[in-house]
């Protein structure tokens, strides 16, 4: 079960993540809308790993395997991303990236703070002795 698991999540995402960074190396800015992106994503993935597969079929490299198929296109999404960082297509994640510190942080000083004191009894204060008693 968990096996299946694991090769519905890998064919998403070999699917998506390639398409994705390449869609954003075509178009950079926020230019279209989620769903546009999304199926040119899967559009320009299925594009990728077919031209993948047709290079590593070839019958001098006799490559066609998993591990090699894999490693491959983690390199070309490698490749893709660093051109996409320097086109600035990476700018896309953003918004998510600010929601998702901001959510962290949050988290963080809640959990630094301690837990809310009792709502029936005061919060003792630490302060200091008074002076000449």
């Amino acid at each position: 079960m968990l096996e299946a698991v694991g090769y519905v999540v890998l064919g998403l995402f070999l699917l998506l993540v390639p398409g994705f960074l390449f869609s954003a190396v075509l178009y950079p800015k926020p230019t279209l809308d989620a769903w546009t992106r999304a199926g040119m994503s899967l559009g320009l993935g299925i594009m990728l790993l077919l031209y993948v597969g047709y290079f590593l079929a070839k019958p001098e490299l006799r490559l066609l395997d998993a591990y090699p198929f894999v490693l491959s296109v983690l390199g070309i999404c490698a490749v893709l991303g660093v051109i996409a960082y320097f086109r600035g297509g990476l700018q896309l994640f953003a918004p998510h990236l600010r929601r998702l510190g901001s959510a962290v942080s949050v988290r963080r000083r809640k959990k630094l703070e301690g837990p809310a004191p009792e709502s029936g009894k005061p919060a003792e204060e630490s302060a200091p002795p008074a002076a000449g008693g």
